[in-house]
């Protein structure tokens, strides 16, 4: 039952489920609304625009990773392109449609990202730094996008691989996540 692509396959859907985690505390603390951003913002302003800045990089980060080659200086990389290529022989012509489908859509949504892992976050791109060149903009789309093609391709191996069902929802344990936190912080402001 691919047995030995498993040890890939979990590598790879971990990092899908915490950034999937990330991402939702993200929403709750600076896309949750006006009023919310204006707390945060008179409640550790400095704090909180490191952490947006931190949450936003490791997202570029992490989705460019993932989408990377098969291979990146002859080392083998735990990306979904290198899982493609080890599970393309046990998937049927349909499920490679889709996948490569699914694949391309992805790559349009992370080409950005990939631009600012590349020039301003792993590496310092001196056209960049000395304001020479502009990067692209990265909106939130693209990042939402590219995870919902994600996990539809993580979803996709899953069931055609190993028989099992992904769910990327994400449930907090009452209180202990950013809509905890801006309770907290309401109640302190009052």
């Amino acid at each position: 039952m691919n047995t030995d692509l498993l040890p890939l396959f979990v590598s790879i859907n971990q990092e899908v489920v915490q950034l999937s985690y990330r991402w939702k505390i993200f929403l709750q603390l600076f896309d949750s609304g006006e009023e919310n951003l204006l707390l945060l913002n008179t409640n550790g302003s400095n704090v909180f625009q490191i952490l947006q800045e931190l949450i936003l990089d490791n997202t570029i980060l992490t989705l460019s990773r993932l989408t990377d080659k098969e291979k990146s200086s002859g080392q083998e990389n735990a990306s979904i392109n290198n899982f493609l290529a080890k599970a393309k022989p046990r998937l049927n012509q349909i499920s490679l449609d889709e996948l490569d489908h699914t694949l391309g859509r992805l790559d349009s949504y992370v080409q950005n990202l990939r631009i600012h892992r590349n020039k301003a976050i792993a590496h310092k791109d001196m056209d960049h730094a000395v304001g020479a060149r502009q990067l692209p903009d990265v909106t939130y789309d693209d990042l939402e996008n590219s995870m919902e093609e994600l996990r539809k391709i993580m979803s996709k191996f899953g069931k055609d691989l190993f028989n099992i069902q992904t769910c990327y929802s994400v449930i907090f344990k009452f209180d202990q996540d950013g809509v905890g936190l801006l309770g907290v912080l309401k109640k302190a402001s009052n």
